[in-house]
């Protein structure tokens, strides 16, 4: 089993702040963007529950070093947007997951610009669509927009 620790820097003009983070795995991808001229912190990461053979990927925003709900759904604000999925649902021709470093298919994606962060809809069945749920930045967040491929 392995385990990780985490740690977070944001630098706020002088000061440099540091946190750990408990809830993140490993980190697959760090992303720095800003709202309303406050510094924030985009992470992506995965973690790997092996007898559940579950995966999760996780998009945390973080200001002044604690999260901040900046996912706005048509429902809900969140801090944290979690896609849970079980590999055996991948298609057949889809590579033997091997590397939880590597994901064989991408579950969140986010622009170079970071304007754009798209999550995999996962059916009910579990199985895996092709389309993706798209939050766009506005200001004050990330807005759901719509179904995109």
């Amino acid at each position: 089993m392995r385990e990780y620790n985490t740690w977070v820097q944001i630098k706020s003009g002088k000061q440099i702040k540091t946190q750990q983070l408990d809830s993140v795995s490993l980190v697959q991808n760090l992303y720095q963007t800003s709202f309303k001229a406050e510094p924030m912190c985009l992470i992506q990461d995965n973690a790997v529950v092996m007898k559940a053979v579950l995966q999760f990927a996780r998009l945390f925003i973080l200001t002044k070093i604690k999260p901040v709900q900046m996912f706005q759904t048509k429902t809900q604000n969140l801090s944290e947007i979690s896609i849970n999925f079980d590999p055996a649902n991948f298609p057949e021709n889809t590579p033997v997951f091997k590397d939880y470093k590597q994901l064989p298919q991408p579950f969140i994606r986010i622009s170079k610009d970071i304007k754009f962060i798209d999550i995999r809809l996962i059916q009910a069945s579990g199985k895996i669509s092709p389309e993706y749920l798209r939050y766009t930045k506005n200001s004050p967040a990330y807005r759901y927009l719509g179904l995109v491929h």
